[in-house]
């Protein structure tokens, strides 16, 4: 029998826990309800020694996947730390999704791993701005 369940990843331009990361969560967590698989893509502050593993925690559900930035936290929060960007864009080259969505697809660490995604699987993106 064939299952209706999506792939979805939704990559947040800043950090876990912080700024808007509790909208992408709660629209994860809805998602999760519905049947999708869902991952949630953010940065983390790296605390001495830079990992390129990223830290994984499923929370309700939503599997959370944060890469550590070592940029000042201004950078980081504001979705321009170079490495973490990086590094989101290589797991979303490794890893298929249906649908790729980023909270603010204007900003690096949100909007490139998506565009990437969308050009290696066809995957649909939507890309979305808070002030709209």
């Amino acid at each position: 029998m064939k299952t209706n369940k999506l792939k979805v990843m939704i990559c947040h331009y800043g950090m876990k826990d912080k700024g808007g990361f509790a909208r992408n969560f709660a629209l994860a967590r809805v998602l999760v309800k519905l049947g999708n698989e869902v991952t949630l893509l953010t940065t983390i502050k790296s605390k001495f020694l830079m990992s390129f593993k990223p830290k994984i925690e499923i929370r309700d559900g939503v599997y959370i996947v944060a890469f550590e930035g070592f940029f000042p936290t201004v950078f980081l929060r504001g979705g321009f730390g170079l490495i973490s960007t990086i590094l989101k864009i290589l797991y979303r080259i490794n890893n298929y999704f249906d649908i790729v969505q980023s909270d603010t697809g204007q900003r690096p660490a949100s909007g490139l791993p998506c565009l990437f995604n969308r050009m290696i699987f066809t995957s649909k993106y939507i890309s979305e701005w808070w002030d709209f």
